[in-house]
């Protein structure tokens, strides 16, 4: 029987339905007229008449003998379809059902295949498939019903889950995965799992030799291998970083090891080791590839755009051009044609991007790289965009040799191309009957034993081999001509329209003419002279075309001592000493100061999670309103103990670090004594695992972020492996997270969460329940906790007795982002680059040092018992200089002569600039005493036959330290 209407639908009243003349039997001709009737009609009734229809096939065998019946009813969309599961609609939430509720047999898949195909193809209930019924699976096939869903289907889904997931990702870039749960997360590593499994065991190979023919045979690609790869190539379906990100196959490579470049370069996690074959059909390399680390950066820039990259980025940046390099050196090329072979083809780079000195994104064949920069630095008047400074970078070739790798279209214009410089002419200088300068430094670059010290410099320091090619340019040496002149002044000339573009004077000029030298001197007295050596002694290096770069300070010495003796002394004495130590100006100095105007920056949220290798703020003093803050490093997260925070990612507040914070050891930190860099971008970077506050235009009602905060407060309040120092440090940072001084712009959402970030706090101290929502107000982000009380937990003076001193500390924050705004756009908070206005923070920051340094000099001046007192001399130098430069930078905000020494200048200007401060005159008699950045280290600066140590006395050094203790 197939009435459903109550009470008909009882054993008790079906003799008098058959009286009445109802029919007992369904034949196959109405069979079909009462399914056409449901496909066709919508009724509240339709989905429970559609079932007992579908009970009635399944019961009755008479309706199973006519294969022409079975495949006319398999085409009647009169079969309800399967919902997909909420967890799994969380990762995607396309499904069959969005368009349609009803299908037919044919084509839909078994219920246990939901996994594999819950976006691309109708799903039957169990009830609905014989096989779960009576285990007929005859008749399930005569349905039409996919036990295994078609490769087709598979392949849809996998880029319809792909796309969702990319999607999310770039909606919100601070979450993924709807805060990237643990239980969304394994989820996705379940389903793609799964996906990739049910791939390779399609591959025609698979069977037979138990791996893909991507493996075995990469020449001889099955059919069905071709039909994935056209399907997924450029679809992000590689599952990364614990289920939470998902990147194109051609962003991964299989090695391990350290080269990733990550949100935007991986490794195949160990755990998807089976699948390498699979990914490595979909493009992954063996390796990290040339082309990958330039994909990388093409990446970033789609993202960023040609906007100033912040710290982090930068330092993302920077590993993708040094492993671009790093390929090139080991001549590897970049994949600049499309090539049809598979599996291993990557896209044909038609743009490349490197940085600009402006910390920017460029094209790189719009960049011009300075291969002139060793004879003029850089050009001013010249307006291009410059390639970055290479010498910075991790390299091991000399910067023009990587360039020059660099395929012709992408790469940047080599400066000599464009400009040449032209010397203006010269008159010989006025002492030239008396001049012994050119006769002294003919002589010494034409002796052997100053080429001889060239090459034992280089092959003890640079540890490199002698070549021949060296050798020739060293005896080149003994062919410069040097000249004297009145003046030396060199013009830029632009090659094409002979257009001067600079002009300038030059202390030196080389002059290279069919590969002979004329050095051009500007006339100087003994004394002057020196200052030009360290140019004399870059000329020769340009002589040496690089050979000799790594030696170039040595050389500067061995132009000073002159004499083969002091070299011969000079070479066995000091060894293969590092002389010096470059900055890198794109990145801030771990353990540097961050300037209080940056400060409001760091982002305040207690619950984040850092990547290795991030660059990230780290607070000195957790007491004090205007705190002091350092650039610090995550070097490696350390293991968690248990029954914290393992397993759970989405509570990150106990999380413990290993921190490089510039100190001899690394520290270990956790969680909330960190904090995180925010850059000013037009998008905000990728975070994972983070349970950050969310924002409108991140899909968020203001109930799901009241009930996020809610959650972490709960967590916080009821973690007991907290102390009540780290609960008040976590409250306190989720109270300036969302300060409304601290949101310029968005001041509406952060005072309402705000007040209830107050009101929570008064909940738990009280220790009352959280209140439940209202029926059907739930939302699908929503909090899904229970309503539960927590036990009261008083802070000595109630948390609401910090609210002053946090507010001030919001206040001044703000302060300092409407100052930065108001008048620093010039400023540059990675490098030394000075700001028009007073900076106290760096000023406090030289006067540290002055202060160890003038500590360290009378720690000396007590051990030194009789011996090397000039050192306690040029440390009270070194301790006035930087008081001097705290002094400038306290008040000016920049440094007048930024490479000067000289404590006369600087204290001159500090007094012409602060009227209340006067120590040109103590600057004058430390000077008088010879207590200056030179006489106390070089012999030659005193009489003959006399050292420093000879000079400088108990009762001088003394002297030096009581007129130090002034400034």
């Amino acid at each position: 029987m197939l009435v459903s209407l109550t009470p008909y639908d009882t054993e008790d009243w079906h003799p008098f339905l058959k009286f009445c003349g109802l029919k007992q039997k369904v034949d196959e001709e109405l069979y079909l007229i009462f399914a056409n009737k449901i496909e066709n009609h919508s009724h509240d009734h339709k989905s429970r008449q559609a079932k007992l229809l579908i009970c009635y096939l399944f019961d009755h065998t008479h309706l199973h003998h006519s294969k022409s019946f079975l495949d006319k009813i398999s085409t009647v969309k009169f079969v309800p379809t399967q919902k997909p599961n909420e967890e799994q609609l969380s990762i995607c939430s396309k499904h069959f059902m969005e368009n349609d509720t009803f299908t037919c047999f044919r084509e839909s898949v078994a219920n246990d295949k939901e996994k594999l195909v819950w976006t691309a193809s109708p799903l039957l209930p169990e009830w609905a498939d014989p096989y779960y019924t009576n285990g007929n699976t005859n008749l399930r096939s005569s349905l039409g019903i996919k036990a295994v869903p078609s490769l087709d289907s598979v392949l849809q889904h996998c880029g319809n889950v792909a796309e969702a997931v990319s999607a999310r990702n770039k909606a919100g870039l601070e979450e993924r995965l709807d805060q990237c749960n643990a239980a969304s997360a394994g989820l996705l590593t379940k389903v793609m799992v799964e996906i990739y499994e049910f791939m390779i065991q399609k591959c025609l190979h698979y069977a037979t030799e138990e791996s893909t023919c991507s493996e075995k045979c990469p020449d001889n690609i099955c059919s069905v291998c071709k039909q994935i790869h056209a399907a997924l190539y450029d679809v992000s379906c590689v599952i990364v970083e614990d289920g939470c990100m998902m990147v194109r196959a051609n962003q991964v490579f299989l090695q391990q090891n350290k080269c990733t470049v990550e949100p935007f370069l991986h490794c195949v996690p160990l755990k998807l080791g089976k699948y390498v074959g699979l990914f490595r059909l979909l493009g992954a390399q063996e390796t990290a590839t040339a082309t990958q680390f330039a994909i990388a950066l093409e990446e970033m820039y789609k993202l960023y755009g040609s906007h100033e990259l912040d710290v982090n980025c930068l330092n993302i940046a920077r590993k993708a051009i040094e492993g671009l390099f790093y390929c090139l050196q080991n001549k590897e090329t970049l994949v600049t044609t499309h090539s049809a072979t598979l599996p291993s083809c990557l896209p044909p780079l038609k743009n490349m991007y490197l940085l600009n000195e402006s910390k920017q994104l460029y094209q790189s064949a719009q960049l011009v790289f300075n291969d002139l920069y060793d004879r003029i630095g850089k050009p001013q008047g010249f307006t291009c965009q410059f390639l970055v400074d290479l010498s910075s970078y991790a390299l091991h070739s000399h910067p023009q040799t990587l360039v020059e790798r660099i395929p012709e279209h992408l790469r940047p214009k080599f400066l000599s191309s464009m400009v040449e410089e032209e010397l203006q002419p010269t008159q010989p200088c006025e002492e030239s009957q008396y001049c012994t300068n050119e006769e002294d430094f003919t002589s010494l670059l034409s002796s052997e034993y100053f080429a001889e010290a060239i090459l034992r410099l280089i092959a003890r320091r640079s540890k490199m081999a002698i070549s021949n090619e060296l050798k020739i340019r060293l005896a080149r040496l003994k062919t410069v001509k040097i000249h004297c002149v009145r003046c030396v002044r060199v013009n830029l000339v632009k090659i094409t329209t002979r257009e001067i573009v600079c002009g300038r004077p030059s202390p030196i000029y080389l002059q290279e003419d069919d590969q002979r030298y004329s050095l051009y001197m500007q006339h100087s007295s003994q004394e002057d002279t020196m200052k030009i050596v360290p140019l004399f002694a870059r000329a020769v290096c340009l002589i040496l075309k690089g050979m000799a770069d790594s030696v170039q300070l040595d050389i500067f010495q061995l132009l000073r001592l002159k004499s083969m003796e002091s070299i011969n002394t000079y070479l066995d004495q000091e060894g293969c000493e590092t002389l010096f130590e470059i900055s890198d100006s794109l990145f801030p100095r771990v353990g540097s100061e961050i300037p209080q105007d940056k400060i409001h920056l760091l982002k305040q949220h207690p619950n984040y999670y850092f990547r290795s290798d991030e660059y990230v703020g780290y607070r000195l003093d957790n007491d004090s309103t205007a705190s002091t803050f350092v650039y610090a490093k995550i070097v490696k997260e350390v293991k968690i103990p248990t029954g914290s925070c393992e397993g759970d990612l989405t509570y990150n507040v106990k999380r413990i670090y290993e921190v490089d914070i510039g100190k001899d050891e690394l520290i270990a930190v956790s969680t909330l004594d960190l904090y995180k860099i925010q850059g000013v971008l037009r998008k905000k970077f990728l975070v994972p695992y983070e349970k950050s506050p969310s924002f409108p235009d991140r899909g968020k009602s203001l109930d799901d972020i009241l009930d996020e905060v809610s959650d972490l407060l709960e967590d916080i309040w009821s973690d007991t492996s907290l102390t009540d120092d780290e609960r008040r440090k976590a409250i306190k940072r989720l109270y300036l997270e969302w300060h409304p001084d601290k949101n310029f712009g968005n001041e509406e959402l952060a005072t309402e969460v705000f007040k209830h970030i107050k009101n929570e706090l008064d909940r738990l101290e009280q220790g009352r329940p959280r209140k439940k929502k209202a029926s059907g107000s739930a939302t699908t982000g929503g909090s899904s906790r229970t309503s539960s009380s927590f036990r009261p937990r008083y802070h000595s003076r109630g948390y609401s007795s910090f609210y002053e001193r946090w507010d001030s500390e919001a206040r001044m924050h703000r302060e300092n982002r409407n100052e930065t705004n108001a008048g620093s756009s010039h400023y540059e908070p990675y490098s030394s680059n000075f700001t028009k206005r007073p900076d106290l923070a760096e000023g406090k920051r030289w006067f540290r040092q002055a202060r160890v340094d003038l500590i360290a000099a009378r720690k000396d001046f007590v051990d030194t018992d009789g011996k090397s007192y000039e050192w306690v001399s040029f440390k009270c130098q070194q301790a006035a200089e930087k008081a001097l430069k705290g002094g400038l930078y306290a008040t000016l905000g920049y440094l007048p002569y930024s490479h000067s020494h000289s404590n006369i200048s600087l204290a001159s200007s500090l007094s012409d600039h602060a009227s209340d401060i006067d120590v040109a005159a103590d600057a004058v008699a430390l000077m008088n005493l010879k207590c200056d950045h030179i006489h106390p280290r070089y012999p030659d600066m005193h009489a003959r036959h006399q050292i420093p140590n000879d000079f400088y006395t108990k009762q001088n050094a003394e002297k030096h330290m009581n007129i130090q203790q002034i400034f």
